[in-house]
């Protein structure tokens, strides 16, 4: 029998999470503290260890026999890049090479900075060592990035070309090359941001994914390092150029055009592959997980295979969303309520499948289990926008710093209507009977809860609707009264009803108290107003007078009730004469007084004294 040949599988390539790593290594050995001999010396320390490593020493260590120079003597050691392949060792060198360069870079940037009282290095040839260090950082990032090419994975390129512009953009600041550096930290920010978006995604071919923890803190560190780090730099590099004359803004922008397309191609790789990664995820995790959920005390079971995706989907969005920043928050708000009308949309295809067909217990009871799918997934997506509306609600309060004006009224009393509109929606939501003869429980915790939210947004809106009709020019005190009067009803309503709920929080509860007391002043407030409007003709508003300046006065100081302008904090300047108020009446009466008779005082009574006299300043 011929003998069989057994073939050896080609390296796969490797997929090491770069910044991870050194943000690890950063957090744990210095930088936190900024000190970078720490982290310097531990970076040589690493880099024994990772060189004298078994199946990299002889490409790695100088194993010179003292014929170049003694045993410790320098000797270069050249190794193919096609090695990297065979371990990861070859990839950490370089990065560890590269990390310590920099920080001895920073090291001696800081002594240039604050030089010590008895430094004797002169600043100049501090500089120059500090941006030979760089230049030297550059080199090994630079050949990291070759190095990945071969022996790294889509994902891993993309992170050593960040970490490589990054590199460039610091050594071209340190130099006044602005242009340079303006390219390289717009490269280096939009492939942050670029991993950012997707990077947490960034699973091994193995299929294993990291940590939601790690992944959170991974895109908390790339949007930071993106808006944080390196947006202030570029921003001064630009202003840099326009200063110094060398470009115009239109010319800087069509510099970061074309840098952005140079760029594209790497995020184009990156996305793409972390698209293909996340969809093999979700076909792996859709055969385990989702397999049924809880609804409504129901246990719903999940068969069709694309709506166990869809699910994952919305679980990977929601993830993301909670993970990045403002910056990127609409973005994926969007996408997270795109992915909710995706599986919505599976799951009415089922439902009107099996509304199609003829009555019977098995059909019956599967189009409820696919109802319940349904309003799970648009009672989620409407949790998701209520939460999003109460918190712009919530913005809008704070914001007003001083008192609400009218057009803000109008805007919470909008947000306050769509409240009001979803929460009906949700409380409309009823179970499919299993049977012609099925009574159906109304009264569920699910349905309690939904019409106690309705009361509340009720509550809310008829309060800020009353304070609308108050806030006008010409207000209507009848019918804010009114509105008023049922907010206050529906407030103590809806205080019982969210009480008697099992999963409601205690805070909703207390704020529908305080709303209650806060339409209570409101009624005092406009019964004020509206008697001292029959007295007086009204309450003088705006005037931002302290309340010691308007003590007779029938003005609100044009405060908000929370913020009484009691005493001005420094007191305002006050009109003084310029000349004492004897020499202003006897101008008077000199002006009044006929020439002739002028003349005869001043004859009879100006040589008596030399010094002075009643018009002494007459005399010439």
């Amino acid at each position: 029998m011929p003998s069989e040949e057994t073939t050896t599988p080609p390296p796969q390539p490797h997929s090491i999470p770069l910044h991870a790593l050194i943000f690890n290594l950063h957090r744990s050995h210095g930088l936190l503290q900024n000190d970078h001999t720490q982290y310097r010396q531990y970076c040589t320390r690493r880099l024994s260890r990772l060189r004298h490593a078994k199946p990299v020493k002889p490409h790695l260590t100088n194993n010179n026999t003292g014929k170049q120079g003694g045993k410790h003597a320098f000797l270069a050691k050249k190794w193919p890049p096609e090695a990297a392949l065979e371990h990861e060792n070859y990839i950490l060198v370089t990065l560890l090479q590269s990390e310590r360069a920099w920080s001895h870079a920073m090291e001696l940037k800081s002594l240039y900075d604050d030089p010590p009282p008895k430094i004797k290095t002169s600043k100049g040839s501090l500089r120059q060592q500090y941006i030979k260090k760089l230049r030297k950082a550059v080199h090994h990032s630079t050949a990291l990035e070759n190095l990945v090419q071969i022996a790294g994975d889509d994902a891993l390129r993309v992170e050593a070309k960040a970490y490589g512009c990054w590199m460039r953009g610091n050594l071209s600041l340190e130099k006044s090359e602005w242009e340079s550096a303006v390219t390289e930290y717009n490269a280096a920010a939009t492939l942050y941001r670029a991993l950012a978006a997707g990077g947490g995604d960034n699973a091994a071919e193995d299929g294993t994914k990291p940590k939601t923890s790690d992944f959170l803190e991974m895109q908390d560190y790339f949007v930071t390092r993106a808006d944080h780090v390196i947006e202030p730099l570029l921003r001064y590099c630009r202003y840099e150029l326009t200063e110094t004359g060398q470009m115009t803004e239109e010319e800087i922008q069509s510099l970061l055009g074309r840098d952005d397309n140079r760029v594209d191609d790497s995020v184009y790789q990156l996305r793409s592959k972390l698209t293909t990664l996340r969809e093999a995820n979700l076909e792996r995790d859709a055969k385990t997980q989702f397999t049924n959920l809880e609804f409504r005390g129901f246990v719903v079971p999940i068969e069709n295979q694309s709506l166990r995706m869809a699910l994952l989907r919305i679980d990977s969005s929601s993830v993301l969303t909670k993970g990045n920043g403002k910056s990127s928050g609409e973005k994926e708000f969007v996408r997270l309520l795109s992915a909710y009308d995706d599986a919505l949309g599976v799951a009415k295809r089922d439902y009107k499948e099996l509304k199609e067909l003829q009555s019977g217990p098995a059909v019956n009871k599967k189009r409820r289990e696919v109802g319940l799918l349904c309003q799970y997934i648009q009672y989620q997506k409407l949790l998701l926008l209520m939460k999003r509306n109460e918190d712009m609600v919530n913005g809008l309060r704070k914001d007003g710093n001083e008192k609400l004006n009218l057009k803000r009224l109008e805007e919470i009393a909008h947000l306050y209507d769509a409240l009001l509109q979803d929460a009906r929606t949700i409380s409309a939501m009823t179970l499919d009977p299993l049977d012609d003869g099925d009574e159906l429980e109304d009264e569920d915790e699910f349905l309690l809860e939904a019409n106690a939210q309705v009361l509340r947004f009720r509550a809310l809106r008829c309060y800020y609707m009353g304070r609308m009709y108050a806030e006008k020019e010409s207000a209507e005190f009848e019918n804010a009264r009114a509105l008023f009067g049922h907010a206050m009803g529906l407030s103590s309503q809806a205080a019982e009803e969210l009480s008697a709920c099992q999963n409601v929080s205690e805070d909703l509860v207390e704020a529908m108290n305080a709303l209650g007391k806060e339409i209570k002043g409101a009624m005092v407030r406009i019964q004020a107003e509206e008697y001292l409007r029959s007295v007086t003709g009204g309450l003088e508003k705006g005037s931002k007078r302290s309340l010691l300046r308007r003590l007779d006065d029938y003005d609100d100081g044009g405060g908000m009730a929370e913020n009484y302008n009691l005493v001005d904090e420094e007191p305002q300047l006050e009109y003084v004469p310029c000349k004492p108020t004897f020499f202003d009446i006897a101008l008077n009466h000199v002006g009044e007084m006929p020439e002739d008779d002028l003349k005869q005082w001043t004859e009879q009574y100006g040589k008596k004294s030399s010094k002075g006299g009643l018009f002494g300043w007459f005399r010439s």
